[in-house]
């Protein structure tokens, strides 16, 4: 006869969690700003200004059709015009010149800097020491705050604190969304400002031409024109002219007669209605 005897089997002895079995301890998350580590994030891009050859070939252009076409001209001729009276005082102004550079201006010069050293080092520390320690520390801050900055605080603390809570933040907001603006719009208006001057600048080299020839054209009819209506409107005063001296001027020269007339008669009626003034005389009873 077999007899299964149930055998106490003892627990396994219980795993010590070493370095080796136990997870290693995970690093806290650390909040990174926005647009760094976000690899869906966009990243600004920033449009390149026109290009340094563009700028110079707008100012080569602007500098060949502007300022040597109508600017230059009328200088140089002038200069043509005035050299022959400017050529005889030539050598005064060059001696003049020469002595100014040679004698005047060094002495001035070495004068200004004694001057200056002398103002920094003696003349300077005693006025700041009579304006600002005497005058405005000792005298106009105290009386000031003394006698008027309490009242200006008084009745600028609630104006300031409006000022300062609503007024500056949204002045710094609108200041830095207007400077936003402007650095994104700024490359753009510049490249279509190029594209402008451009376009001006080929439109009027093709339009000079026809311009020109449209001009020599009516130039004759518009003189002529001009000189039939100056020689009508001439016309047109000598008649005015005649009109009134026939018409105008006979009223004219009757009305001051007659107000002439009237004056003297005036004057002739009071001088005798006015008697003159008898001496009383002092007849004495004898």
């Amino acid at each position: 006869m077999v007899v299964n005897r149930k055998l106490s089997v003892s627990a396994a002895p219980p795993v010590s969690r070493t370095s080796s079995t136990q997870p290693a301890p995970r690093a806290p998350k650390t909040p990174t700003p926005s647009g760094f580590n976000d690899s869906k994030s966009k990243v600004p891009t920033k449009t390149k200004p026109p290009a340094p050859r563009q700028r110079r070939k707008s100012l080569h252009s602007y500098r060949t059709h502007i300022i040597n076409s109508y600017v230059v001209p009328p200088i140089e001729t002038l200069y043509q015009h005035a050299e022959p009276y400017t050529e005889p005082i030539k050598p005064y102004v060059t001696a003049t010149t020469d002595f100014t550079r040679t004698h005047v201006i060094p002495r001035a010069a070495t004068f200004l800097e004694v001057a200056g050293n002398q103002y920094r080092s003696q003349l300077a520390p005693w006025l700041h020491w009579l304006i600002i320690e005497q005058l405005w520390n000792g005298v106009v801050k105290p009386i000031y705050f003394d006698t008027l900055h309490p009242h200006l605080e008084r009745h600028t603390r609630p104006h300031r604190f409006y000022y300062h809570k609503f007024l500056v933040p949204g002045a710094r907001k609108g200041a830095a969304h207007a400077h936003a603006t402007y650095i994104r719009a700024m490359p753009h208006a510049q490249h279509y400002l190029a594209r402008a001057q451009e376009n001006a600048f080929g439109a009027y080299e093709t339009a000079r031409p026809h311009v020109l020839g449209v001009y020599q054209r009516v130039r004759p009819h518009v003189v002529v024109i001009l000189n039939q209506v100056q020689m009508q409107a001439l016309g047109l005063a000598s008649k005015a002219s005649k009109v009134r001296r026939e018409f105008v001027d006979p009223h004219v020269r009757r009305m001051l007669e007659k107000a002439s007339e009237s004056q003297v008669s005036s004057s002739q009626t009071e001088s005798t209605t006015v008697a003159p003034a008898q001496p009383a005389s002092d007849t004495t009873a004898t």
